[in-house]
């Protein structure tokens, strides 16, 4: 039995607008004006709020995109000791690779923690956007094993997916790989983030672009491939913007300058090898 819990989701328009009903009116329209729609009925709390009155949680960690302003109003309004609002930036609440970065990362930073062992994770998928709730359970059914929560009119409750990625999923991928990779085709390299650079239409560099995107997901060691000139460095560049590392100095290194033994030793992490 997990000894802690901690609650991890999005803040979403429903839980502003519940908001919004018990603001002063310029603070009201202020919101509304932005966010679109009306104030919610009296009584309704959004699915935030209730799921906060129905269960409790040792800790509360609420993702908003949203004004720092509007947060302390919400924060405030919520009336939870345990809760903080951890501001980010996305510009679209439909981005798929943005929202997966960003829960990913805070994961990451939960599961680094010293009492993830006896942590357990919960994950609200009634706020924010469908494109969230899908991230949350992708995340949540895989590298960060979870308990899924739902809210809706005042009640709470546990809700059961009943499917695992890494059972029912991945082995019928991997026995028909090839009409898997197919719809990586669909994107050319300037509709993917970081691979703008790389010119051309063809099928096969199609599908290099979608495993590089792919790959510019995970924290994994990538070997690059191919003759000389046909643009390895060039990917491994595109593949480190459109990474989490994108931030970090990317750094070259001249592995036929370096002997194997030299290689063997070093403390230096390779993310990228190009023969």
């Amino acid at each position: 039995m997990k000894s802690r819990t901690v609650l991890l989701q999005w803040i979403g328009h429903s839980d502003l607008r519940a908001m919004a009903a018990t603001l002063p009116s310029v603070k009201q329209r202020q919101l509304l004006d932005r966010i679109g729609g009306d104030a919610s009925q009296a009584g309704d709390l959004g699915p935030t709020k209730t799921l906060l009155t129905t269960q409790d949680f040792d800790e509360v960690r609420l993702l908003s995109n949203y004004p720092q302003e509007w947060n302390q109003w919400y924060l405030k309004w919520l009336d939870v000791k345990s809760a903080v609002v951890i501001p980010v930036e996305l510009l679209k609440p439909t981005d798929y690779v943005a929202i997966y970065r960003i829960a990913d990362a805070e994961l990451s930073k939960l599961r680094q923690r010293a009492t993830w062992s006896d942590t357990q994770l919960c994950l609200h998928l009634s706020p924010g956007t469908p494109a969230m709730a899908a991230v949350w359970v992708l995340l949540g059914k895989t590298r960060y094993p979870a308990k899924f929560l739902e809210t809706f009119a005042g009640k709470s409750w546990v809700t059961d997916i009943p499917f695992d990625l890494t059972i029912d999923v991945l082995p019928e991928l991997l026995r028909d790989p090839d009409s898997h990779l197919q719809h990586l085709a669909a994107e050319g390299p300037q509709d993917v983030a970081g691979v703008e650079d790389i010119a051309g239409e063809s099928r096969v560099l199609r599908d290099a672009v979608g495993r590089a995107k792919r790959a510019a997901l995970r924290g994994v060691s990538i070997l690059l491939l191919g003759e000389s000139g046909t643009g390895k460095e060039m990917f491994a560049h595109a593949i480190h913007k459109a990474s989490p590392r994108r931030d970090r100095p990317f750094v070259a290194i001249n592995c036929a300058a370096l002997s194997k033994t030299l290689l063997e030793s070093s403390a230096i992490r390779v993310d990228f090898c190009i023969p």
